[in-house]
């Protein structure tokens, strides 16, 4: 009976623990965002990486991508969906797009994200990952998990694909 009394208490410390790494991390939402990106593509089947580099910032609720290379494009995305800017104007992309999930992960709104994953937060305030495992079937049928890896900032995060896809956004000021 006493070994299981102290493994319960082990098991309900290291749950306090992982909730204690989430609230320390409040202050990243405080933040401005804005820098620049590599997003590095790897296609399963394809020997060469798909890489891609741009500005980006987050504002009102609303993450602006300027492509800069290899192609010259600017994408928002908000709640509203994902628009590319076409002769300055706004164009509607994408109609089978999850309104908020992306930011959810952008902006690290674990009240949010954790009514569709499973998070499992490692390390401390100065290095820091955050693993998201789908709970939904929707989800499991994209992702085979999700990795937000960071120490002041998000510095990258890397989408896994159930295809065997593998997605790396790295962001720097």
């Amino acid at each position: 009976m006493k070994k299981l009394n102290i493994l319960i208490l082990f098991l309900i410390s290291l749950s306090l623990a992982n909730a204690l790494i989430l609230e320390d991390l409040s202050y990243l939402k405080e933040q401005k965002i804005a820098g620049s990106f590599t997003q590095i593509k790897k296609i399963q089947g394809f020997d060469n990486e798909l890489i891609s580099k741009g500005k980006f910032k987050l504002e009102n609720k609303t993450l602006f991508y300027h492509i800069l290379s290899p192609i010259n494009q600017q994408l928002k995305m908000s709640e509203e969906g994902v628009f590319a800017l076409e002769n300055n104007v706004w164009i509607k992309q994408s109609k089978d797009y999850d309104r908020s999930l992306f930011l959810d992960i952008i902006e690290l709104d674990f009240d949010k994200l954790q009514k569709s994953f499973k998070i499992t937060p490692k390390g401390d305030t100065r290095a820091w990952s955050i693993e998201l495992e789908p709970l939904n079937l929707v989800l499991q049928k994209i992702f085979t998990r999700i990795e937000i890896h960071g120490s002041k900032r998000v510095e990258k995060v890397i989408l896994l694909e159930k295809n065997g896809d593998l997605t790396q956004n790295i962001f720097s000021d």
